[in-house]
């Protein structure tokens, strides 16, 4: 262990200087030691002063871990939904404005697709939150199975989903929301019976004039989409 530790050494100067600085050390039991050695001439004297400091490191040290764990998480919520792990609205706003500039730059296709399931209040106060959320989860996990690698699903408001589909023309994305609807008719199943579904699905093609992603995504109702 190591204590405080001052000295003094005679000095031929008189000029008055402060010095200090931090180092690690390695005691005889192989642990390691944060020391701040301070050097201070006063009147012909040098006083060296030895502490340890590795208490208030460590200490620090934790509380910025503490900080940035804080921080990933405030940006996690931030940019997905906690339940489904779906990106959220905020992540489809930003990811729609690249893939609108995307397409613009390589003239390539893109559309996004909006799940709205029906009647959801109505399933919640039939049947429970937890089941409702149950729903949602299954339905995530089953939609994200239909995507490939350049689709991807977002949670934008509870009952709301909306994929945005890269290198996807109007056919290919007519096609993929049939087999979502197919999906979706089929129902979830709960212990020994199953909750019908139903959804609204629409369809719109990303092109150059397409709206602005905030607008596009927040505005209500959807006179655009096929």
């Amino acid at each position: 262990m190591i204590a405080n530790i001052c000295s003094l050494i005679k000095l031929k100067t008189n000029e008055e200087t402060t010095d200090s600085q931090e180092v690690i050390i390695t005691c005889k039991d192989q642990t390691k030691k944060v020391v701040l050695i301070s050097a201070n001439n006063i009147k012909n004297y040098m006083l060296v002063t030895l502490v340890d400091i590795t208490a208030i490191r460590e200490s620090q040290s934790n509380a910025e871990s503490q900080r940035q764990s804080l921080e990933l998480r405030f940006d996690y919520v931030n940019r997905f939904d906690t339940l489904t792990n779906l990106p959220n609205q905020s992540s489809a706003s930003s990811d729609l404005e690249l893939l609108r500039a995307s397409v613009i730059k390589h003239q390539s296709h893109a559309c996004l697709i909006l799940i709205d399931l029906d009647y959801f209040k109505l399933i919640n106060e039939s049947y429970g939150r937890k089941t409702g959320d149950f729903i949602l989860v299954n339905l995530a996990t089953g939609i994200k199975i239909l995507l490939n690698k350049s689709q991807t699903l977002y949670r934008l408001y509870k009952d709301e989903f909306l994929i945005l589909a890269n290198n996807t023309d109007s056919k290919k994305a007519k096609q993929l929301a049939a087999d979502i609807i197919n999906l979706i008719n089929q129902g979830v199943r709960l212990n020994n019976s199953v909750i019908n579904l139903t959804a609204c699905v629409g369809i719109l093609q990303i092109t150059p004039e397409t709206s602005p992603s905030e607008d596009l995504i927040t505005r209500g109702p959807y006179r655009d989409w096929e």
